[in-house]
């Protein structure tokens, strides 16, 4: 990890590391600069190396550390330097004015007294020194510490150690030999207990939603005074304590009717057991001001939201066809209002999830709303009222929607378009409605008349439409009156579904 512009990247345990300039160079650097006797050693020419002069390595560590130690002392700050202090677990090194004196030299010769000399090659230190004490790997950077203590041999010694402050966000782990503490800002933190606690009420309200206390005055005085906070400014508190019906369904009605339901409101009161929830008002788009509006949708989703709600309407507003996912595990809504919402077939599909607790359903005034929509409104199985009321279903759409409803034997209030209501108020101008004999009413029964006996079929029929054609072919007659049958037969059962 890189150290910060203000601290020197100078190691004092592995003098010879230099991230940027080569060893040869920096140690001729620093014996011109601090002016170091030298020891001229020759050597004998072999295969091209020339005779050189080197200097003495003791003299250079001990320079090389008195120079760190006061680049140190003189160029730490506050703003750059943490101080931290540990209690060595062995013998405490020697510190000699103000620089460190290593137990060890370049040569391999020891500069301690308690310790034997070791042979040149090894770099290892014996157990009587302490941890920090050991060198670094092979070109790696170690941690700068400096004993406070003038006494080095007293084991309750401690050392004052210096360490560059973004380190001391990354390198405090228990692996590491020296704890670093944190910095003084960050010292009061919360107790694991707090942490715990804390993560337990998220969760809470989470699954069962903030609490808002029974249906008592006091509880509900709470609630009224949370919603006053949500939304300042209105007098709601005075509002809502004028209300005669102080209940949790009486406060989310009158939220409701002056569209004050947004999704803060929504999920608080999500585990409350309120059973009627309108939701035109709130969600209404008023010019593009209404941006919490569709955040709504999504408090539907969250566990354990409405299970006590029956009743959900959402007339007048913009409904995506995708935003009734959310409202899919609605477990005991039965009323749905879905009236001038724009949506389309998808969202059909969508509700079917809700058939088994759905009994009336109102996707009025939505054109997009079409016949391939009829198999989806046919799996409602346990409604008992629909409205497709200006929408794009004809009268191909309600003959098959009264077939299954009459073959299931069902009974269902439906609230059909316009021009379909038209068409079966007129039904005496299509066919022939009160057929008596030897006229047929079953389309099965027409390839068994002859040719004389369609002709007089069709000729009744014609009276009351005269753009039935009475001749041609036996074929042709008999496929002509065979669908006027069949037509004849599912408009009387879509009559009958209608005048239920």
């Amino acid at each position: 990890m890189p150290l910060p512009p203000t601290a020197p990247s100078i190691d004092v345990q592995n003098p010879l590391y230099c991230p940027a300039v080569p060893a040869a160079s920096f140690l001729n650097a620093l014996r011109t600069q601090l002016n170091l006797p030298m020891r001229p050693l020759r050597n004998s020419c072999r295969k091209g190396r020339r005779v050189g002069s080197r200097f003495d390595p003791k003299v250079v560590v001990s320079s090389f550390t008195r120079l760190l130690g006061k680049a140190l002392l003189q160029d730490s700050s506050p703003q750059n330097m943490v101080l931290r202090t540990i209690k060595p677990r062995s013998r405490n090194y020697n510190v000699d004015s103000g620089f460190v004196q290593l137990p060890w030299d370049i040569s391999g010769s020891s500069s301690s007294k308690d310790t034997p000399p070791r042979p040149a090659l090894k770099r290892k230190l014996s157990d009587d020194f302490p941890e920090i004490l050991h060198g670094p790997a092979k070109h790696v950077k170690s941690f700068v510490a400096f004993s406070a203590s003038e006494d080095s041999n007293r084991e309750d010694d401690e050392r004052v150690e210096f360490v560059p402050l973004d380190l001391c966000r990354t390198w405090d782990s228990d692996t590491s030999p020296v704890k670093i503490q944190e910095p003084v800002e960050k010292a009061a933190a919360v107790s694991v207990e707090d942490q715990l606690v804390d993560r337990v009420r998220m969760l809470e309200d989470l699954l069962y939603g903030p609490p808002i206390g029974p249906e008592s005055p006091r509880g509900l005085s709470i609630l009224i005074d949370r919603l006053d906070t949500l939304l300042p400014g209105i007098r709601l508190k005075e509002r809502l304590g004028a209300l005669q019906n102080k209940s949790h369904q009486g406060i989310t009605d009158y939220l409701g009717e002056h569209g004050l339901l947004n999704s803060r409101i929504i999920s608080i009161l999500r585990t409350s057991e309120i059973r009627n929830l309108w939701l035109g008002n709130s969600l209404a788009d008023e010019d593009g001001l209404n941006i919490d509006g569709r955040d709504v949708f999504s408090v539907f989703s969250k566990p354990n939201s409405f299970l006590f709600l029956s009743f959900l309407s959402l007339v007048g507003t913009l409904v995506h066809d995708f935003d009734l996912v959310h409202i899919q595990r609605l477990p005991r809504l039965a009323a749905l209002h879905l009236s001038n919402t724009g949506i389309g077939n998808e969202a059909v599909y969508i509700i079917i999830s809700l058939k088994r607790t759905l009994t009336h359903l109102s996707v009025a005034t939505n054109p997009d709303i079409d016949n391939d929509a009829i198999p989806a409104l046919l799996l409602l199985s346990r409604l008992s009222f629909l409205s497709i009321q200006d929408t794009s279903i004809d009268m191909a759409g309600l003959r098959r929607l009264a077939h299954v409803i009459n073959h299931e034997g069902r009974i269902i209030d439906v609230e059909i378009p316009e021009t379909c209501e038209h068409y079966i108020d007129n039904l005496h101008e299509k066919y022939l409605i009160d057929i008596q004999p030897p006229l047929i009413h079953r389309a099965s029964l027409c390839s068994q008349l002859s040719g004389a006996a369609l002709k007089r079929n069709l000729v009744a029929h014609a009276t009351c439409n005269p753009t039935i054609l009475a001749a041609g072919t036996k074929a042709e007659m008999k496929e002509r009156l065979e669908g006027i049958l069949k037509v004849r037969e599912m408009d009387i059962l879509v009559n009958a579904m209608i005048s239920a």
